[in-house]
């Protein structure tokens, strides 16, 4: 069925800018046309910006950006001329921090030294406000699947929430508790006249 849309719109343009990350409202802005309905025709018709495009979004307004534009000192120019440095980098970073990869493997993605990567967060504190954001939302996303999997009844999963959930950790915890197994008794069935069997440390007396 096709999508239904208001006549006179751009929405060729609307697409480009909401693949390239940019905010619903932003868009809004330029056209005649809601936030609302263009996150409707959004999600009707799958438009999703890349995570490299979603982060490029917004290194492009970090510190590094800025200095790329109009270089001041030496050492900026050789940056802008030469070096590795750019938006579209530490949009890659963010994108496989987002994904798991560690600091040193996200660095490492782009050509890069991991201490160059530890120096260009120290020098751009945008940047790295970015790097703990697209962290935090990989283990947001962790948490996430913990939580539908102990909906779906996975007692693993409900534990492991348990066990670091502020109100319940100190007495699920086993590292807080101080008991890491739990034990468990198991009954076997035996023929007449034998004795106790033991498990694996375990006494079975039927």
């Amino acid at each position: 069925m096709p999508a239904n849309k208001k006549p006179g719109i751009d929405w060729a343009a609307i697409e480009v800018r909401v693949r390239a990350g940019e905010s619903y409202r932003s868009i809004a802005h330029d056209f005649d046309v809601s936030h609302v309905a263009i996150s409707k025709q959004a999600k009707r018709n799958g438009w999703k910006p890349s995570p490299h495009d979603r982060w490029l979004t917004l290194t492009a307004k970090s510190k590094t950006a800025e200095m790329l534009k109009s270089p001041q000192t030496e050492g900026e120019k050789k940056i802008a001329a030469y070096g590795k440095r750019t938006p579209e980098n530490a949009a890659q970073i963010l994108a496989y921090l987002e994904d798991g990869a560690s600091i040193s493997l996200a660095a490492k993605s782009v050509g890069i030294d991991p201490r160059t990567l530890a120096k260009w967060q120290k020098d751009d504190p945008y940047l790295n406000a970015l790097i703990v954001k697209a962290r935090a939302e990989h283990l947001s996303s962790l948490c996430a699947d913990i939580n539908k999997a102990a909906k779906r009844g996975d007692w693993r999963a409900a534990a492991k929430l348990l066990e670091v959930a502020p109100e319940t950790k100190h007495e699920w915890n086993p590292e807080r508790t101080g008991h890491a197994n739990i034990n468990v008794i198991l009954n076997i069935p035996r023929a007449p006249g034998d004795g106790a069997k033991v498990i694996d440390g375990i006494a079975g007396d039927g």
